[in-house]
């Protein structure tokens, strides 16, 4: 009995100090967690805005590419109107008819460059916002660089669809899924190219679906196709990072969910939100 007692005294510090030293173990791993989650967080941020930068870079270049055309014709315009003045040929009703189509001109580009902003502001709060609205003020920004590679595109939209969040980083997410189906496109031969693009609801939420026939990916690699290493442009898949930016988007800031599939001959990706 007095061994047993003497024993238990013994022991009973050790026992505190390995617990004690379990204990700031536990402590100092979580620390570590929080730290790396942390970190990883903030460099989740900084792709970002890396992302919102190159969308940017892309969206100066998209409203140049806009504003080029309608600058000629208003030159032409103003041309004709100085020769038709010069050979004494110009009427009144000519002359404002020219006013007109030169307005009509302006007041266009004018939008244009109304859009620019409204998208690039930043957001403080989630918002509810319809989706169908978001594809229409997005549409604009990138058709032009579409048209330019005679890809079709068919939206289908259901206007009474709509969801919670920054409605920037929505348009973001369907402006970086246009831009990757465009470069897969630029290396790939389509007899028909065209996206099709549909808003409707299913199960209470708001699903936005882009839908390509660029080809597809193998089934091996779809695991892996929102990592910054895998994408359809490259033989060797590599570097898919405008893909991986979206799905941080989706699922980190608006709450939602983006996957994609193969689908007849391309892709089809599926934005829940």
């Amino acid at each position: 009995m007095t061994t047993h007692c003497m024993h238990s005294a013994d022991t009973g510090p050790a026992d505190a100090v390995r617990s004690l030293s379990q204990a700031e173990t536990v402590t100092a791993l979580e620390a570590r967690v929080a730290a790396l989650v942390a970190e990883l967080g903030w460099k989740d941020r900084m792709l970002v805005q890396q992302n919102r930068t190159a969308v940017m870079g892309e969206m100066l270049d998209t409203i140049a590419h806009q504003l080029r055309q309608p600058l000629n014709n208003l030159a032409m315009i103003i041309q004709g109107l100085q020769i038709e003045y010069d050979s004494g040929a110009l009427t009144r009703e000519e002359f404002h008819g020219t006013i007109r189509d030169a307005m009509a001109i302006i007041m266009k580009m004018s939008g244009s460059i109304r859009e620019f902003p409204s998208f690039l502001r930043e957001e403080k709060d989630p918002q509810r916002f319809s989706i169908s609205e978001m594809v229409r003020n997005v549409m604009p920004l990138v058709s032009p660089s579409l048209q330019a590679k005679n890809i079709r595109v068919e939206v289908e939209a259901d206007t009474k669809v709509d969801a919670v969040g920054r409605q920037n980083e929505c348009a973001q997410v369907l402006l970086g899924i246009l831009s990757h189906c465009r470069s897969v496109c630029r290396g790939r031969f389509a007899a028909d190219p065209r996206i099709d693009i549909r808003v409707t609801r299913e199960n209470g939420h708001g699903v936005l679906i882009v839908r390509d026939n660029f080809g597809a990916v193998p089934e091996d690699a779809l695991p892996g196709l929102f990592t910054p290493v895998i994408t359809r442009t490259a033989p060797d898949y590599g570097a898919g990072f405008g893909l991986y930016i979206s799905k941080i988007l989706v699922e980190q800031r608006l709450g939602g969910r983006l996957s994609a599939r193969n689908v007849d001959g391309g892709m089809e990706f599926r934005i829940e939100v």
